[in-house]
């Protein structure tokens, strides 16, 4: 197999964006990290594994956790926990297929950062985890009921990762796709075989699927300006390169071209699908899906739940020809 694309997997650009999974206030920000494992030897025959996390806790503090224990957490933090038990399930999978690549990676070349820990508080760095104390501040008087349901969702499947050829995968996944989800070719530039678009066309019926935004000509300016450092007025933007399912990858503006990504955390959109008008004083934007669109679309993975699909098939859609195993 060709080994290239895991140089490329560790420097997923989610960990720069914060792009968040679910619209403010209905889930928290959460990011896919594999920023510090380019050096680890993706095999997973040699991987160690582990009934206890190390995570470093807003106070500085190491705290110990057990799988069973951070895999719940981690669901509560990074899903609507109204959805269903599939979709929990298969979120439950790539949570520890996360851990244990975060594991063994920071075992072979440890972030000083972290103080010997696997991840931490940072959910701009690390895919976000709640504390029983965070996930009761969060969910309130439905935290009973979310965390008995979680946990049972995580009981049923604790013991599985998902591989490729043997070695642990690179867990993408975004809250909405725009119809279709992205290739790690278009958006990474690197071919990864289990990365390939696949249709999610359902996700379009899920409300916060398209979101229209609108600039005047002098707060466009002044975003581009601060982000990007160019002076650009709205009549210079012009679409570069698209991928074949929509997603905007290069943007030209005032004759400088920029990446998609670097596009649309300048402008805070919610997905690199969009589309633009413009006239002299504004421009609108209206973007479709939420977050990167690669991997697993989370909405997608809860209507396949609903029409009687179960986590293995799940995951085995939304990453192509992997398996799933007992660790």
């Amino acid at each position: 197999m060709n080994k290239k694309y895991f140089t490329v997997i560790f420097i997923i650009f989610v960990c720069l964006m914060g792009i968040f999974l679910f619209p403010k206030g209905a889930i928290p920000t959460a990011v896919v990290d594999f920023s510090r494992s380019s050096t680890l030897k993706n095999n997973v025959q040699s991987f160690e594994n582990t009934e206890y996390v190390r995570y470093l806790n807003e106070n500085g503090e190491v705290e110990t956790l057990t799988m069973e224990d951070y895999l719940v957490g981690s669901v509560l933090a990074q899903i609507p926990c109204d959805f269903e038990p599939e979709a929990l399930k298969a979120q439950a999978v790539i949570a520890h297929t996360y851990i244990l690549f975060r594991h063994n990676s920071e075992k072979i070349s440890p972030t000083k950062e972290l103080c010997t820990a696997d991840f931490s508080y940072d959910d701009n760095l690390y895919q976000p985890y709640f504390s029983k104390q965070k996930a009761q501040e969060f969910y309130k008087d439905n935290y009973n009921n979310y965390y008995e349901k979680v946990k049972e969702c995580v009981k049923q499947c604790e013991d599985k990762i998902c591989t490729y050829e043997g070695q642990i995968i690179a867990v993408a996944f975004h809250a909405v796709s725009s119809g279709t989800t992205e290739s790690s070719k278009d958006i990474w530039g690197t071919d990864i075989p289990y990365l390939v678009s696949k249709d999610s066309v359902w996700d379009k019926q899920v409300s916060g699927y398209s979101k229209t935004v609108k600039f005047t000509k002098d707060e466009f300016n002044a975003r581009i300006k601060s982000a990007i450092g160019i002076d650009a007025n709205i009549a210079d933007i012009s679409i570069e390169k698209t991928s074949p399912n929509g997603s905007v990858l290069a943007v030209n503006i005032a004759g400088s071209q920029i990446s998609g990504i670097d596009f649309i955390i300048a402008l805070n959109l919610n997905s690199m699908n969009w589309e633009m008008q413009a006239d002299e004083n504004s421009v609108t934007f209206t973007t479709y899906g939420i977050g990167h669109l690669l991997g697993m679309s989370q909405c997608g993975a809860n209507y396949m739940a609903k029409n009687g699909k179960n986590y293995y098939e799940i995951l085995k859609y939304y990453f192509t020809d992997i398996d799933i195993i007992s660790v």
